[in-house]
């Protein structure tokens, strides 16, 4: 079972808030660095339109590495490869000259 623990569940990833700086690691005790035998989905939150990064908005935790993996395959994975598509389009010279709008196609 996932639990979501940062201020923007990984669901809600979208243009406006894309998931970067992401890590997924085996949880460690503060205190003792021993591993807990969860693991740690975190990522800084990035804001295009504002261009501004913010640290430690997402952040999830389960004891089972694979449902993390596919919350970055439902909700960050779609975002790079739509930002791909469009940084390809840019280099095609086409009608796409930024990469501002994330928006998926």
């Amino acid at each position: 079972m996932i639990k979501e623990k940062g201020e923007i569940p990984f669901g809600e990833a979208d243009e406006t808030n894309i998931p970067v700086d992401v890590w997924l690691t085996e949880t460690e005790n503060d205190e003792t660095g021993a591993k807990d035998g969860t693991w740690t989905l975190r990522a800084a939150n990035y804001m295009p339109r504002r261009g501004a990064v913010v640290g430690g908005s997402y952040e999830a935790v389960s004891d089972k590495r694979e449902e993390l993996v596919e919350l970055i395959k439902q909700h960050v994975l779609p975002l790079y490869e739509t930002a791909v598509k469009k940084l390809q389009t840019i280099c095609e010279g086409g009608a796409q000259d930024h990469l501002y709008y994330w928006e998926m196609d």
